[in-house]
Formats: C-alpha cells, structure tokens, sequence
C-alpha cells in the first residue's frame, strides 16, 4: 500500500509547480480522511493543531488568500510504510506586503485506509524523515 500513498499525493502535488488553484480544489481535499489532523507549523500563520477536513479546508483557503502570486511544487517523495515524507518548495508575493517570499519544507502524511490522517510539517528534511521513523 506504500507507493499506493506515494501515487496518491504525487497526483495532487505532482512534480511540477502547482498554482493555487491547483492545492485548493475537491481532488486534493478528496485525499484527507473526514477526522484528518494537521499540524500547522509554528512558523505559519494561525499556528497550531486542526482536527477535521473542514478545519483544514478552512485554513488552507486563509494561508492562500494571503498570497497575490503562490506557487508550491513537491521536489521529493519518501515512502515510509503508511507514512510519506515530501519536499516542498514554495514561492510567492505576499497580498498585503507585495514582499517576495521563497520557501523550502517538508510534510509527513501519515495514511490510513487510503486516506490521510495526519499531517506535520518540519523544517528540515533530517526532522521529517526521523519523524517517519526512517534514517538519514
């Protein structure tokens, strides 16, 4: 079931850039189970823990009406079992600053059933795959 989870987020996240629209729409919230919890890192606005698909539904459209111009693209996929570690890099023009943000992360979606459960997300790539259990 493993690369079953790996396909599954490489067809939301894909290996290209991905605009707005394209983190936002039914096909990726279709991936979360119903009870999802996603850890909004500290480092985001509105920090902090959500539980259920329509908390994370809700911040992601605050986090992308922050942004005139966003763009996100998954650069790496680790299978971890029922786990899946993923690069990010992200870029924008900030709304309300005009300021242009780069960013690099990294997400740990843990799955069940097909579906995602939880969702974390580190800084570095060394603090995600320890997360998933997994050695550098």
């Amino acid at each position: 079931m493993s690369q079953e989870n790996v396909e599954a987020l490489r067809a939301v996240f894909g290996d290209g850039p991905r605009s707005i629209s394209d983190l936002s729409n039914a096909k990726a919230f279709a991936l979360y189970d119903e009870n999802v919890e996603f850890h909004a890192p500290d480092w985001a606005p509105e920090a902090g823990v959500y539980r259920a698909l329509e908390d994370l539904a809700g911040w992601v459209r605050r986090w992308l009406g922050t942004w005139d111009e966003y763009e996100a693209q998954a650069r790496e996929y680790i299978d971890a079992g029922d786990q899946v570690v993923v690069g990010h890099f992200q870029r924008g023009r900030g709304k309300g600053s005009g300021l242009y943000v780069e960013d690099r992360s990294w997400s740990v979606f843990t799955f069940s059933g097909g579906k995602v459960v939880t969702w974390r997300s580190y800084r570095t790539r060394a603090e995600a795959v320890r997360a998933a259990g997994l050695r550098e």
